[in-house]
């Protein structure tokens, strides 16, 4: 999970943006991007949507959205150190970064740092 999110990741939060209904505007190495108002490059997830099929570990929901959360307690980590819910989906915080794991910025609270709009 570590490597395939590096590519989202910039220094800080990483750039989210959150649809339940528009498939991404592009994948780069298998991860959904959307290309945001004032071109912010932002991952897509979807923080509500049902997980359709899982890609390398990874939950993605049937728009090819990332399947995720927010502000919810990280019940396990999968491979590479992703965090998930109990239901399956990536673990988004809103928190500050505490630390970074593999390029990846992560919480105090052991969520994904990230700046979800």
């Amino acid at each position: 999970m570590s490597q395939l999110l590096q590519v989202a990741t910039r220094q800080g939060a990483i750039k989210v943006l959150n649809s339940f209904t528009l498939a991404p505007d592009y994948f780069d190495q298998g991860i959904p991007f959307d290309n945001a108002e004032g071109g912010v490059l932002s991952l897509a997830v979807d923080i509500t949507g049902d997980i359709h099929h899982f890609h390398q570990g990874l939950p993605f929901t049937l728009e090819g959205r990332l399947a995720a959360t927010q502000d919810k307690p990280v019940e396990y980590f999968g491979s590479g150190g992703a965090p998930f819910d109990a239901l399956g989906r990536l673990v988004f915080g809103s928190g500050a970064v505490d630390h970074f794991s593999a390029g990846i910025p992560y919480t105090a609270d052991r969520q994904i740092a990230a700046g979800i709009t």
